[in-house]
């Protein structure tokens, strides 16, 4: 930091040499920490400190929240200036809750599970305590969130509307934990590219889950599937501009363009 404020003092939105001299400097740091936390650049934030940054996460989440969700709900040991956003939050008539500890500052998943509900738009957990180092549950109260339908349960819905649709449709390691954007699956043992071109036919970006050409994937074959059904991988992927009516628009016309291949395949002539 000495050798910037030294060396790189320019506004970075100047057209001057050491003003673009700050804007290179800026544009390195974000893409090294975006390499660092497997994002894109201009996704990052650059804020003043850790107060406004969690203020920024919570706030821009709960504003991005769908209709019908507006309540937030905090654990009752949050850092005190996060504490200070939930009564701000309440100040502006937003619904907030408190998630209860036990003696020993551990988090109350009880009351967690009796207050995370449809109408929540942002839980906030801190990881560790800050006074205490006592560990909090983020995974159990992320499954608690999860089953009260926060995002990735656009993933959910699309799965189940297409197995609802096409029977022969399968989801590779459906039972397993997995990132809420990933949707690995096959129609029957339909090639990739014969489903790709359809999605591209409805406007829709999907990649195949082989390596290239007719070679199935690597890690499917590692799983022991079959090499047809390797093949037939397909991977949908959702992000955090995903809406329930994209998801809706893939169920209604996927289908139809799909059903008489796999009842073809399934009945040849």
């Amino acid at each position: 930091m000495l050798s910037i404020l030294t060396d790189v003092w320019g506004n970075a939105s100047s057209q001057h040499a050491v003003g673009q001299q700050a804007k290179g400097t800026l544009a390195a740091a974000r893409a090294t920490i975006a390499r660092a936390l497997g994002c894109k650049p201009a996704e990052l934030i650059f804020a003043s400190g850790a107060t406004e940054a969690n203020h920024l996460a919570v706030c821009g989440l709960h504003a991005a929240a769908p209709e019908g969700r507006h309540r937030g709900v905090f654990s009752a040991i949050e850092h005190a200036a996060h504490l200070k956003l939930a009564r701000a939050l309440a100040a502006r008539s937003v619904a907030v809750d408190y998630i209860a500890v036990r003696p020993d500052v551990t988090l109350d998943l009880d009351s967690a599970a009796g207050l995370i509900g449809p109408d929540v738009a942002v839980v906030s957990l801190m990881a560790a305590h800050n006074e205490t180092g006592v560990l909090m549950p983020v995974a159990e109260v992320r499954d608690l969130v999860h089953s009260a339908g926060a995002r990735t349960a656009l993933r959910d819905a699309l799965e189940r509307g297409l197995r609802c649709a096409l029977p022969a449709v399968h989801v590779f390691s459906a039972q397993a934990p997995r990132l809420p954007g990933t949707s690995y699956l096959r129609f029957g043992e339909l090639p990739a590219e014969v489903v790709l071109q359809r999605l591209e036919l409805l406007g829709v970006a999907a990649s195949s889950g082989s390596a290239g050409g007719s070679e199935p994937s690597h890690v499917l074959t590692a799983m022991g599937v079959p090499r047809d059904e390797a093949r037939a991988a397909v991977r949908l992927s959702l992000s955090e501009i995903t809406t329930a009516q994209d998801i809706e628009y893939v169920l209604a016309h996927l289908p139809p363009l799909l059903r008489p291949l796999l009842e073809e395949a399934a009945h040849p002539a």
